[in-house]
């Protein structure tokens, strides 16, 4: 068997992690080492070859979810637009992130994690809220937002995009993404103005 390049081993490695993300989101509870090697078409010791055990791979399947969270909110954070924009485009993009990778987030909430994967999975979310503070205080700045606690508004903004999932997964579900975001948006504006 010929050995592999760095570049071939580390594009192995990516098809593991989406074709580990594509079973979670469709058999969430169903997701085993055996179940990946056969929707890959390979041999279960080929998987070893990558990683140590389920536990690893998990870790970069939830290093990588939450990390493109983070890039696609640090984005909003570096732009200059007016405050009710940047609020709306924050929550917009928490929004239609829970939307589309609730079933992986659920699976993360619900499985018995090794020590090592529950410390990263602290940090990652440790660090989305401190982005969210970070475009909280610059907006606070630039307009007149009476904000005394800027971690516990963070802290709402992700509860509220994350609850959001609960009003998504019911009948009553009438809102579009967008809606929802101008109504999350408009009402922290409005109630943190000083002017009012």
């Amino acid at each position: 068997m010929k050995r592999l390049t760095q570049k071939e081993r580390e594009e192995k490695k990516k098809q593991i992690l989406l074709e580990a993300q594509k079973i979670i989101m469709e058999n969430n509870e169903d997701f085993t080492v055996d179940a990946l090697v056969k929707s890959l078409g390979w041999a279960k010791g080929t998987f070893f070859l990558y990683y140590r055990s389920k536990d690893e791979l998990l870790a970069d399947v939830l290093g990588q979810f939450l990390g493109k969270l983070k890039v696609e909110l640090k984005k909003n954070l570096h732009f200059e637009k007016p405050t009710n924009i940047t609020l709306y485009e924050t929550i917009y993009i928490l929004l239609d992130y829970f939307k589309e990778k609730r079933k992986i987030l659920s699976y993360f909430e619900k499985q018995d994690l090794n020590i090592s994967i529950k410390k990263k999975f602290k940090k990652n979310f440790a660090d989305i809220i401190s982005i969210l503070v970070s475009i909280i205080n610059k907006a606070k700045k630039k307009e007149k937002l009476e904000i005394q606690d800027s971690f516990f508004l963070a802290s709402i903004f992700f509860g509220m995009c994350r609850g959001s999932n609960v009003y998504e997964n019911s009948k009553r579900n009438k809102l579009s993404l967008n809606e929802k975001a101008n109504i999350i948006s408009k009402m922290f504006i409005k109630g943190l103005r000083s002017d009012k």
